[in-house]
């Protein structure tokens, strides 16, 4: 059965049935031909980019990435630069020339568009470990930009530390703050840390 009267015109009938002529000439089933262009949907609904990040991040990235926020903040960079452009696609679908196009609207954020690139890199590793990609090139889409190698911050030397200390106790802050810089230098802990503490 094709559908009732209301919901399906007549001429709308007639050409399925025509297309069901061709299939049965070709030794097709139709309603096997219909389930497996559905199954087909379905897979492919399946291992799209998103839900392979997903995946990903539900899965082997939670042990990579202990910090909950590294990981919030990770998967905001994949919403705002990555998922509008290739979250609804097919992972085997994912070209280079696509990445690039994507990397050229954050080029100017080298630390943002190294991220991403690594985040993106990892998730098209994890799609080829589960089986639904042999292989990718994605790797490539980062060559023809500049990633300006991140700079340390200063640190200060041993024979500073003295004056530091004196300037300390000298400067015109609480003694909340100056205890908890001190701290800070006992433990080695990064001052968002510390604050939390």
């Amino acid at each position: 059965a094709l559908g009732g009267y209301p919901e399906l015109s007549l001429s709308d009938a007639r050409a399925k049935r025509e297309e069901y002529r061709v299939l049965l000439a070709k030794g097709i089933d139709p309603q096997e031909e219909k389930i497996r262009i559905q199954q087909e949907y379905e897979n492919r609904l399946k291992d799209t980019f998103h839900s392979v990040a997903e995946s990903y991040f539900n899965g082997i990235y939670k042990e990579k990435a202990k910090n909950p926020e590294t990981r919030e903040k990770n998967w905001e960079r994949l919403k705002n630069h990555i998922f509008p452009y290739i979250g609804d696609k097919h992972v085997s679908e994912i070209k280079v020339k696509e990445l690039v196009s994507i990397y050229e609207k954050i080029a100017d954020r080298s630390n943002t568009l190294k991220k991403i690139h690594q985040l993106v890199g990892a998730i098209m590793d994890h799609a080829i470990t589960k089986g639904i990609i042999e292989s990718h090139n994605c790797r490539l889409a980062v060559k023809n930009f500049y990633i300006k190698s991140s700079t340390p911050h200063p640190t200060i030397k041993l024979d500073e530390l003295s004056k530091l200390f004196q300037d300390l106790e000298n400067a015109r802050i609480g003694k909340k703050t100056y205890l908890l810089i001190c701290w800070s230098f006992l433990t080695a802990l990064r001052p968002k840390e510390a604050v939390n503490a």
